[in-house]
């Protein structure tokens, strides 16, 4: 049995360690907390224009 490589990641956001096994992940990382407070405060913030309101686009 082979053993998975293992990597020591650090949020960008917060600096908590965590341990990863794909290089993929290994890149920009943040963990589940801050991605949970990013997303909520993603989901709060006001829209952006919606072009099909009819309303003409600023340039």
């Amino acid at each position: 049995m082979q053993n998975a490589k293992t990597f020591l990641v650090e949020c960008e956001i917060c600096d908590r360690v965590s341990t990863v096994t794909s290089s993929r992940e290994a890149g920009l990382y943040i963990c589940s907390s801050c991605w949970n407070d990013f997303k909520n405060l993603a989901h709060h913030t006001p829209k952006e224009h919606n072009p099909q309101s009819g309303h003409p686009e600023r340039s």
